[in-house]
């Protein structure tokens, strides 16, 4: 087999070639980039004066009808004179689509001649590409929606941004936490033998955050996953000393599981809304009962065949032994039980359940709390930077520093969408959650153990000492990555759901 093109189209490439040549100069194309379309409106015009938007276009609808074989060489020049425009999305991709539909359908019949006369932009939304080039101009957008059978045109892509409200939700509570939790406060709750502090419980109680999850039914909000995911990370930036996560968050939402009217639902719910009870949650994952000592409720597993039963457990049926964490405001907990159908609210199948999305919950908020303590470090880091001086300048303008900045900078924003990715699974009860949570908590993870490395040593490894406030940041990211499962457990998660034989896996899977 020989492949040569033909004389014609040999013709048509260098007709091309000279047209790009002189209508799109190097000058032209910093003037359109300066521009806010980055596209001329006057260039196309041109274009499809040449007849080049017409290209694919079939001759029923006024085309020339070529083929894939002439846009190799029109791609070519499109490519060599880096042509500011779409023409190749409009008049190559988006025609190739509507010409395969049905001679009769009226969207080709009502589209492909405006294709022609340059009249209509077209963008094309495929799957394997997370972002529509030039939606912001197309006048029809083909899009691909999921179904059992495959992808359909004309659907919607997901679009993961947070509302107004959201991001209203966020602020508020970033300037609440503060003025309420500045790192003096934390100083000195880390030297109570509690480790928290009564007075700022009533105070978060006060602006309505431990209602957030609660159902409105029992007086909350009733929000989700997805709102948390901002919650979380404004908890971590201010290295939170409170429990609220736990409570308003995990352990409200095994009780909100539960039956309308459970007993033990009306009982203890309305009591997480006006902050008046703490209750620990004792997830198999981990060792140790974070703030057993402290709760008033303990909800606690039970080994069974069909699963892990779940017990609402009153502070005085425990017997429970502290120990100090890493991060001085934690307490940890070893407690000692005797399980009975009075505390039994979940047997072992609908228990199993309720610890499952309880684990899923967990990790996820220590991730966006990871994520918000990796942004403090930075931030504080970069402050450090500003002021240190050495050989007469700050040293926050040496090369390497700014290296060392920019490697965290960079592992946050790459955190931050596998972040919301997993809320958004975990809120919609994806069945790709799991692995979308524990990819979620390894690049968290790793985003803030990066930032407490670099931090101490941009800070010259003073960050470590008492007198420095980057220690207390640097120790809860230390204990959180270690809770709701380390690094193996999670990491094996994610070889499990990625190894399996019907793993949906590439890009069509992966972005839509």
């Amino acid at each position: 087999m020989e492949f040569t093109f033909t004389q014609d189209q040999i013709a048509f490439r260098d007709s091309v070639s000279r047209f790009l040549m002189t209508e799109a100069a190097p000058e032209m194309l910093r003037e359109i980039w300066d521009t806010d379309a980055g596209r001329s409106p006057e260039l196309r015009k041109k274009i499809a004066a040449q007849g080049l938007t017409a290209l694919s276009v079939p001759e029923a609808e006024g085309g020339l009808g070529l083929g894939d074989v002439d846009w190799v060489l029109m791609t070519q020049e499109l490519g060599y004179y880096a042509i500011p425009d779409s023409l190749t999305d409009t008049a190559y991709v988006a025609a190739g689509l509507l010409a395969g539909l049905p001679a009769d359908h009226p969207a080709r019949a009502a589209w492909l001649p405006r294709v022609v006369d340059g009249s209509a932009r077209i963008a094309v939304g495929h799957p394997v590409n997370p972002w529509v080039a030039d939606a912001h101009l197309a006048d029809l957008l083909l899009l691909p929606h999921a179904t059992a059978q495959g992808l359909t045109e004309g659907g919607t892509i997901m679009e993961f941004t947070f509302t107004q409200d959201q991001m209203a939700f966020r602020d508020s509570v970033s300037r609440f936490l503060m003025t309420e939790a500045p790192p003096e406060l934390l100083r000195e709750i880390w030297e109570t033998d509690a480790g928290r502090s009564p007075q700022l419980r009533e105070k978060i109680a006060e602006q309505g955050l431990t209602g957030l999850s609660v159902p409105e039914a029992e007086g909350g909000l009733g929000l989700g996953d997805v709102d948390w995911v901002l919650m979380t990370q404004e908890l971590g930036y201010y290295a939170i000393p409170d429990s609220l996560a736990d409570v308003a968050y995990i352990a409200t939402g095994m009780l909100a599981a539960l039956p309308e009217g459970h007993a033990v639902r009306t009982q203890w719910l309305p009591r997480v809304v006006d902050g008046s009870v703490r209750i620990a949650v004792g997830h198999p994952i981990n060792p140790w009962v974070a703030d057993g000592h402290l709760a008033d409720l303990l909800l606690l597993p039970h080994a069974t065949s069909e699963g892990l039963e779940v017990h609402a457990v009153p502070a005085n049926a425990v017997k429970v032994s502290t120990e100090r964490s890493i991060d001085a405001s934690r307490r940890l907990c070893r407690v000692q039980w005797e399980p009975g159908s009075a505390t039994r609210i979940a047997d072992g199948k609908a228990g199993q359940a309720l610890w499952d999305e309880a684990l899923e919950r967990g990790a996820l908020s220590v991730a966006g709390q990871l994520v918000g303590l990796a942004q403090r470090m930075l931030d504080m880091t970069v402050d450090y930077a500003g002021q240190r001086k050495q050989f007469g300048k700050p040293i926050g303008a040496f090369q390497a520093v700014k290296h060392h900045l920019a490697d965290v900078f960079t592992a946050i924003e790459f955190a931050k969408p596998v972040l919301y990715r997993a809320a958004a699974a975990l809120a919609s009860r994806d069945a790709s959650t799991s692995a979308r949570v524990a990819h979620a908590k390894l690049v968290c993870g790793e985003a803030a153990l990066l930032a407490a490395r670099k931090g101490i040593q941009v800070h010259g490894a003073m960050g470590y000492t008492w007198e420095v406030d980057l220690q207390m940041f640097m120790k809860r990211a230390w204990a959180l990555n270690a809770a709701w499962g380390d690094r193996a457990f999670h990491q094996a998660r994610l070889a499990d759901a990625l190894l399996t034989d019907q793993a949906p896996l590439g890009p069509g899977a992966t972005f839509h």
